[in-house]
């Protein structure tokens, strides 16, 4: 789904339903992202008079640790208060670790996801009072930092108790970065997906 098409499906929610009864609620949490890494590259395995470059692929696993704050906005209400449609927007910054590549030991990391959502019980609407609730995000991952780079990506979460959540997220397709070798030309040099787990607090 590209960001046109999000833009757009986005406007036509909050132009025709402006001034129908809406969810707004803010939610905060702490986000832990798997992120399996490959990266690829170069090496001599020759001489410096007769030198022999190849190429060679190392697959890691990067933990990408961060804070996120988030707005849902449920502009269209089904069956009542049980079901809301609408999209969530989120800011989630941190630092993503990883001891045993040099030259990618460690980076800040800013991402904005958004989304469009369908949400069942709490959090569906505003007026819901259900003790659960259930939602269905298809949206993108905009990342700004260490690469500005982004991916499809698919949410479900789960709401319960006192507005307290657990999300799960998953990029749909791997984020390639490319850059020009010598003996190969532009390859992915970096390849990956983030798989992330969220707790938070709706407020």
């Amino acid at each position: 789904m590209s960001i046109c098409r999000i833009g757009y499906i986005v406007s036509i929610l909050l132009i025709f339903n402006a001034g129908t009864t809406s969810g707004q609620q803010w939610n905060a949490g702490i986000n832990i992202n798997l992120v399996p890494l490959q990266v690829s590259g170069t090496e001599n395995y020759g001489t410096a008079a007769l030198p022999d470059y190849q190429m060679f692929e190392l697959n890691l696993l990067v933990l990408n640790f961060q804070a996120n704050g988030g707005f849902d906005y449920s502009p269209i209400k089904l069956m009542d208060d049980k079901l809301g449609l609408g999209v969530n927007l989120n800011l989630a910054m941190g630092y993503f670790i990883n001891p045993k590549y040099e030259g990618l030991n460690g980076a800040f990391t800013i991402d904005v996801p958004a989304y469009i959502t369908l949400r069942y019980g709490q959090r569906s609407t505003k007026d819901n009072s259900d003790d659960f609730g259930m939602g269905l995000g298809l949206g993108f991952n905009y990342e700004i930092i260490p690469f500005p780079l982004g991916s499809p990506n698919l949410f479900l979460d789960f709401t319960f108790g006192e507005g307290q959540f657990v999300k799960f997220s998953y990029d749909l397709v791997k984020n390639k970065f490319y850059n020009y070798l010598s003996s190969e030309g532009y390859v992915p040099v970096i390849q990956y997906r983030q798989i992330g787990f969220q707790y938070g607090f709706v407020f």
